[in-house]
């Protein structure tokens, strides 16, 4: 719903360049986000996030790695994160039962 205001309201405001349209809309887009977050604050939502990952691999080959470099970055936001995949290395900072599964 923000992107879809955003992008209304800079197709108003830069009808003649496509540069100037797509400034705009990440513009906005930010604008919206921020007042979004801040009506969360204000109404005392949480910001913690319960991530699941589900990849084939995780800790060996490119997208196994990528889950790895994920889950260490979630975690050390403060998030909740569970990892599913069949073949696996071990997680510094996760429990083994949360690194294995079949869905």
């Amino acid at each position: 719903m923000i992107f879809g205001v955003s992008t209304f309201f800079a197709g108003k405001m830069a009808e003649d360049s496509a540069v100037k349209q797509q400034v705009f809309t990440l513009f906005f887009y930010i604008v919206g986000m921020e007042v979004l977050a801040g009506i969360g604050m204000l109404a005392g939502l949480s910001l913690d996030l319960k991530i699941l990952f589900i990849n084939a691999v995780c800790g060996v080959g490119s997208t196994g790695r990528i889950i790895v470099d994920l889950v260490q970055q979630s975690k050390s936001m403060g998030h909740t994160v569970k990892v599913v995949c069949s073949k696996i290395e071990p997680i510094k900072g996760v429990e083994p039962k949360q690194q294995h599964g079949t869905v």
